[in-house]
């Protein structure tokens, strides 16, 4: 019988080869972009999964409380944090401290600019990393030990022995040399992103006494913790007010300064924290293409639907034939499964088939450095997917066919029944809806990148070159100093300036004080020259610029002044334990993305000025000096050629790492760009599938109606007419699908634009465009199959009926 059932579809599905095209085409479709999706999805709920002790392991982070304003949160801790918890918390097992920083990385008489992290030695006590060589029990034998990965083994070694081969690092004002002891394995799906790895001992080079004992001052440092069997979580945050108590002494008041811990699990996809030392993952990312899977998919199941309904009809003979021989209902609904399953088996194979080919495009456009791993989990998800789409697709097809009245069949009356046409019409509603949805989305999330990309950031990034020094911050601004006098007397270059940090790296430092009122506040702050506005473009709305390298005064941005509610700042002293003077007001930049709001700032031409009174510091990036370089128009290449040239002559084998402003401002919104266009993709297929599900329908009402088309042909009636008799009931659907989608987009991007200090607002002209592009477009599907049955003989159509 099985085999029967099977025979019979297929030559069912062959004899009907543009309805069995078009269901496989939309499923194919739907189901390449499951998997795709899916495997992104798996890869991002996997990230810190993978370590044996991960249900013990904790990131430290901490939370200062500001009176009356909002407390300061980090996941970059103190220096000291890590061995305290350690030693004094009872119930953590281990800690291990891991601090990033650049520098340069000398190998056969070549410098390169390279990522470092410093790690206590008991990283691989926590984080079961496997190693491709060297012993696992004792990666670093000493201080001068280092680990790299297999890919930084290949670029420097190829396919030489690395084991006892030396690197110089430039450790500050040191040039280290170290021997590699072991090379781990390339670590994915993991917040630990690492290429070199030395021994933390090496800290007293990067950092001072203040730095190495402050509790309250962060510096690239991350502290993870294992707790030992019998703890919780909870049970050892209790215990870390104590251990404050001890280490900070009678300054030290609960509530006001504490530490908690986050489950290594949840750091990837938690946005409620600060990000450490890398960038974390946006669940919304996650949910948005999960749900886009769920559309289009719903989308495609829905055209199956439709489609197998309207070509019921034209296989009422058959049904009716079958049932007069003594098939019974239950036969007639395995008939019509056994169609079902082989079109989705068909689909869900070509649908493997096209993630395969388009998997690597998908893992460019997400961003992702995804595996095509077919595991057991794998399987069972496409298992799963064909058994759901099976069942989806094929129920109410089958029972619905399977109701046929023989007598009335094989005399060509059909009755689906008042419930199955509305059902038919909710299923198309839900496919209008769901493709008006998605476009206004796409619009809206390219509507506010184009925005961010636009907006006037109250500084000029264009035609300004960012050149990093790659030194510590003595050398740095010695090296950067004979560059920049070098490069003011070129004629590509406009001007140049010469910062400890640039806007091609933030967020910039972070600097807190107690003022005489026992309020906590806190500012951004940077050490810059008296080029540094004339460079950036930057104007100011009261004052003067920076003289020289004074240091007593400093300059600040509008909302610092606001801050304060100072009326006249010019020649103010600095609140709190700082000396300097204020000399001018800039006007208001934005130094981090459009996703903060600005802060108080302070710019000085000294670092120490101003970090030495400072009672918190908060440092993301190491201390490397950069040159913003604006240049001049003229040819690109040749002002880049100089620029390297003159480079080489103040520091000859060292790479020229160089940035675009520009460029570095637009990755800042790469995952919106990502964002966009995955919806862009998703609203085009829906609204495709949803045309395809289009004809299954008209087909239905066309066949359902050709006895009333041909009487009023014969009555007179025109195929215009006729036309908009059978589109006007679309009309309807589709206004009915606006008037839902309108709604559930307006809650869903307000949602979205949210995260935003500077938004877009929602324009009603976007929502009435998406929904007469569905419109126009479905109107032409219809036109199509309508103005064909509008066109046919009446007296034909007579005959038949």
């Amino acid at each position: 019988m099985f085999k029967n059932h099977l025979r019979v579809a297929l030559r069912s599905l062959i004899k009907n080869k543009g309805y069995t095209f078009i269901s496989l085409l939309g499923l194919s479709v739907a189901i390449c972009c499951c998997i795709l999706i899916s495997l992104f999805v798996r890869s991002e709920f996997s990230y810190d999964t993978s370590y044996a002790k991960a249900d013990r392991l904790y990131r430290a982070w901490m939370y200062k409380r500001e009176e009356g304003r909002d407390g300061v949160t980090s996941t970059i801790t103190s220096i000291p944090m890590g061995p305290a918890l350690q030693a004094k918390v009872a119930g953590v097992e281990s800690a291990c401290r891991i601090c990033k920083f650049n520098t340069l990385i000398k190998f056969e008489g070549n410098r390169f600019n390279e990522s470092v992290h410093m790690v206590d030695t008991t990283l691989f006590h926590l984080f079961d990393f496997k190693l491709a060589e060297g012993n696992s029990h004792c990666p670093w034998p000493n201080g001068n030990s280092l680990v790299i990965t297999e890919t930084i083994a290949k670029k420097y070694f190829g396919n030489k022995e690395a084991l006892g081969r030396n690197m110089e690092l430039q450790l500050a004002d040191e040039k280290v040399m170290f021997q590699v002891s072991a090379v781990v394995k390339d670590i994915r799906e993991s917040s630990i992103k690492m290429d070199f790895l030395i021994p933390f001992s090496n800290d007293h080079f990067l950092f001072n006494a203040r730095m190495r004992s402050a509790w309250i001052n962060m510096a690239s440092t991350e502290t993870y913790v294992l707790l030992n069997n019998a703890s919780s979580a909870h049970d050892v945050e209790k215990r870390i007010p104590l251990m404050l108590q001890q280490v900070l002494g009678t300054p030290y008041s609960p509530g006001s300064f504490n530490i908690y811990l986050q489950p290594v699990k949840d750091i990837h996809l938690n946005t409620t924290l600060p990000p450490g030392l890398e960038p974390v993952g946006n669940p919304w990312y996650v949910y948005l293409l999960s749900v886009i899977a769920f559309l289009i998919l719903f989308n495609a199941c829905v055209n199956f639907i439709t489609l197998s309904i309207g070509r019921s009809t034209t296989r009422r003979l058959e049904v009716g034939v079958r049932k007069v021989l003594g098939a019974g209902r239950h036969q007639i609904i395995r008939q019509f499964f056994a169609e079902t399953f082989i079109i989705t088996l068909a689909s869900a194979v070509t649908g493997w088939v096209l993630s395969l080919i388009l998997f690597n495009p998908f893992n460019q456009l997400t961003g992702m450095g995804m595996d095509y791993r077919i595991d057991p989990s794998f399987l069972l998800f496409g298992l799963l997917l064909i058994v759901s789409v099976s069942l989806i697709t094929g129920v109410y097809p089958a029972i619905l066919v399977s109701r046929f009245n023989p007598s009335e069949t094989l005399k060509g009356k059909i009755s689906f029944g008042q419930s199955a046409g509305v059902f038919r019409k909710t299923l198309i509603t839900a496919q209008f809806t769901v493709s008006i949805l998605m476009l206004i989305c796409s619009w809206i999330i390219v509507r506010q990148l184009n925005y961010m990309k636009n907006k006037n950031l109250g500084y000029q990034g264009g035609h300004v070159v960012v050149i990093s020094t790659d030194r510590n911050s003595n050398e740095g601004l010695q090296l950067g100093k004979r560059y920049q006098n070098i490069l003011l007397r070129l004629p590509e270059v406009k001007s140049a300036s010469l910062c400890m940090y640039s806007l091609n790296e933030t967020p910039w430092p972070t600097m807190g004080y107690t003022d005489n009122k026992g309020i906590y506040r806190s500012f951004d702050f940077n050490s810059v020259d008296v080029q540094f506005l004339k460079t950036m473009g930057i104007p100011l709305a009261s004052g003067d610029n920076f003289f020289g390298n004074d240091d007593s005064a400093v300059l600040v941005n509008e909302s610092f002044v606001k801050e304060y509610g100072w009326k006249n700042p010019i020649g103010q002293k600095l609140p709190g334990p700082f000396n300097q003077k204020i000399r001018g007001v800039m006007k208001d930049f934005n130094v981090e993305s459009l996703h903060t709001r600005i802060k108080p700032l302070i710019l000085s031409t000294r670092f120490e000025s101003i970090s030495v009174k400072a009672e918190t510091m908060l440092i993301h990036h190491a201390m490397q000096p950069e040159i913003s370089v604006r240049l001049a128009s003229g040819n690109l290449n040749q002002q880049l050629e100089a620029l390297k040239r003159h480079w080489q002559t103040v520091a000859p084998n060292q790479e020229f790492n160089y940035h675009f402003l520009d460029e570095t401002l637009a990755r800042q919104y790469k995952k919106e760009e990502r964002t966009a266009s995955i919806t862009e993709l998703a609203s085009t297929l829906s609204i495709f599938i949803s045309c395809l599900g289009l004809l299954g329908l008209v087909t239905l009402v066309i066949t359902r109606r050709t006895r009333e088309i041909a009487i009023r042909k014969v009555l007179g009636s025109s195929v215009s007419g006729i036309v908009s008799l059978i589109s006007k009931d679309f009309l309807k659907l589709i206004a009915l699908a606006a008037c839902i989608s309108f709604p559930l987009a307006s809650l869903a991007l307000n949602h979205w634009l949210n995260h935003f200090a500077y938004r877009i607002s929602l324009s009603w002209w976007v929502f009435g465009a998406a929904a007469v592009l569905v419109l126009f477009i479905s109107l032409m599907t219809i036109s199509v199959q309508a103005y064909s049955a509008a066109l046919k003989n009446p007296a034909k159509n007579m005959r038949s009926e």
